[in-house]
């Protein structure tokens, strides 16, 4: 299992399958494409999750996903586009609260 600090240093193809076979169990760009992780964001959704994603005019993005019944479970993350800071907070509220 990569850890989050490891993550830089993947490919994205190999960022790809890790939320292909931790979140969503179906191969997809997540990790590249904005329309791929908003399905991320969608399965978060899905599972009782809120998701906040802040794209502001500096080069980092930020992603915040909490359990709707348990808001101390708080996942947060910086990526340098917003798919990267999706799947980040996703893959660390999964390992954490999953």
């Amino acid at each position: 299992m990569i850890d989050i600090e490891s993550w830089a240093t993947l490919p994205p193809l190999e960022r790809d399958l890790i939320i292909e076979k931790e979140i969503m169990g179906y191969p997809g760009a997540y990790t590249t494409d904005l329309n791929a992780a908003y399905l991320v964001v969608d399965e978060m959704i899905r599972l009782g999750c809120f998701v906040s994603i802040f794209q502001g005019p500096s080069t980092e993005k930020t992603c915040s996903i909490w359990d709707a019944d348990k808001p101390a479970h708080l996942s947060k993350q910086v990526g340098k586009t917003v798919p990267e800071a999706i799947c980040l907070a996703a893959i660390q509220f999964f390992r954490k609260h999953k």
